[in-house]
């Protein structure tokens, strides 16, 4: 299942963005990210080992709820059709088009994958944890409420031992 909202301890620099604003945000980071894959292509063939944009979207999908995809759809979109012709005149815009949406759609697949297989996982890892740490703080009170302090004397009569 799918957030709804977006967890407010993972806003993109503590932003409280619309989603328009977040594709205007999302569009430099899209269209240097398009330059740098760009400039890794093997120039014979054209293949590129790993697309950072398609990182950075990823990243993107996964920090915003789906109600914000479709504007950084769009804004995604135009980056990386403005970045081809900047940095790579030659590929076609069709090429370039046709490939984006190949792109988003791993990029979802993937935020997909991460919210249905991993956010469970992860919710009980960290309530697992958390569950853990107050146990162990308790427990740890409790032992160091019992245990006298510094050598078998409270730390009040080593004060009065030595004149203080």
């Amino acid at each position: 299942m799918m957030v709804p909202v977006m967890n407010r301890l993972l806003r993109p620099f503590g932003l409280k963005l619309g989603p328009l604003q977040a594709g205007a945000v999302y569009f430099p980071i899209h269209f240097f990210a398009v330059g740098i894959g760009l400039t890794l292509l093997i120039a014979p063939q054209g293949v590129g080992v790993f697309w950072p944009a398609t990182g950075s979207l990823f990243a993107f999908l996964l920090l915003y709820p789906v109600r914000y995809w479709p504007a950084l759809l769009g804004f995604a979109f135009v980056a990386e059709l403005a970045a081809n012709q900047l940095f790579a005149p030659q590929i076609p815009y069709s090429v370039a088009g046709l490939l984006f949406f190949v792109k988003f759609a791993a990029a979802v697949l993937g935020a997909w994958l991460v919210n249905i297989v991993l956010a469970p996982l992860l919710v009980a890892t960290i309530s697992a944890v958390a569950a853990l740490l107050y146990v162990n703080r308790r427990e740890r009170n409790r032992v160091a409420a019992a245990t006298p302090a510094q050598g078998g004397r409270r730390p009040d009569e080593h004060e009065e031992q030595d004149g203080g």
